[in-house]
């Protein structure tokens, strides 16, 4: 007796669909973990880090060559009050907060040496001195440099900024206008409506555990779902 047995279906293939709104989960930038500002981190902490725009790798900082000066400020100071000179500098990883403590510890004053004619370019000498036990100890140029790891420029720098405005200088690189490589807003809202636009659906293997996950439907090349956004 030839036995007969229902047709097999097979399940339709599903539309290809967005979950509701509100259910797409983000995840949320760590800018802490960002190469420029674990760079900038690393910099200002006086640690070896990675220069971007070169890709060279700059050493960490270390406490210079002593001063030859009449004064002997090393061997005033002392090995172990250089070193944690050093290191509290350092430490700080701020940059604002070096540049106040460098506009405390270096003074300019007028030139009073009557031996310094008016067409010399000197107008201003400056005093170096660094803080031991809370007492202002006056050392050498070479010995400041030195102690702290760095160069006259920056120096200057904090000097002059301070000279403008009166407070200690606040570090704006990178926050005076919008990095060169960001594009415009109305740039990234074209992109973000058209990735909306797309069709996208959820798995169906593992949409129990990933429903806030959207793929795009088999055939959707990489040229596919482009072109429309380039032709626009």
């Amino acid at each position: 007796m030839a036995s007969t047995s229902a047709p097999s279906t097979s399940p339709a293939l599903e539309e290809p669909r967005r979950p509701a709104e509100g259910l797409q989960k983000k995840r949320k930038a760590d800018k802490s973990q960002w190469e420029k500002v674990v760079a900038k981190k690393r910099r200002d902490s006086g640690l070896e880090y990675v220069r971007l725009a070169t890709k060279k790798v700059v050493a960490a900082r270390k406490v210079g060559e002593p001063c030859e000066c009449p004064k002997a400020c090393f061997t005033m100071l002392g090995d172990c009050t250089v070193q944690e000179i050093f290191s509290g500098y350092w430490k700080m990883a701020d940059s604002n907060a070096q540049s106040a403590y460098l506009s405390k510890a270096v003074i300019s004053r007028e030139v009073s040496d009557p031996r310094v004619g008016p067409n010399s370019r000197r107008k201003v000498t400056f005093e170096y001195a660094v803080y031991v036990d809370n007492t202002r100890t006056v050392v050498c140029k070479k010995a400041f440099l030195s102690i702290h790891s760095i160069s006259e420029r920056r120096v200057s720098y904090a000097l002059k900024r301070m000279g403008e405005t009166g407070v200690p200088p606040v570090d704006r690189r990178g926050k005076t206008a919008a990095p060169h490589n960001k594009a415009p807003d109305d740039v990234m809202q074209l992109v973000h409506d058209h990735i909306m636009s797309l069709p996208a659906c959820t798995s169906y293997y593992s949409r129990a555990k990933s429903q806030y996950r959207v793929y795009l439907p088999p055939g959707y090349s990489h040229k596919r779902f482009s072109q429309p956004y380039l032709v626009g």
